[in-house]
């Protein structure tokens, strides 16, 4: 399953995509550095962020989510009932509803 994803996701090269991906991964470990190249604090735009309180990757993103919408009141979080990692997919449905209602909304 996680093959298809990440094809569906990034095309025939998706084997590229991963190995980069784990590259960029490694060197954030070995460096300290963070993924984000500044605070979530700073980010000055409507942000929608949604994941699913099953996820089989982290039993927290509430908490996760929680902390950083204390950080930034653009940010607005949408956690799914059902459905895994990730959420778009596992959900796919009721994402493109909550996107047409936020697309349509402004």
């Amino acid at each position: 399953m996680a093959k298809l994803i990440w094809w569906y996701c990034h095309g025939t090269d998706w084997k590229k995509v991963v190995d980069s991906d784990t590259e960029v991964n490694m060197e954030f470990y070995k460096t300290g550095k963070s993924f984000f190249h500044k605070s979530i604090s700073e980010l000055r735009v409507p942000t929608l962020i949604t994941g699913s309180r099953k996820d089989e990757y982290c039993d927290h993103l509430d908490k996760i989510y929680g902390d950083l919408t204390k950080r930034n009141e653009m940010l607005e979080v949408y956690l799914f009932e059902q459905g895994g990692h990730p959420a778009m997919i596992t959900n796919t449905n009721a994402f493109l509803e909550i996107i047409k209602q936020k697309i349509f909304q402004f």
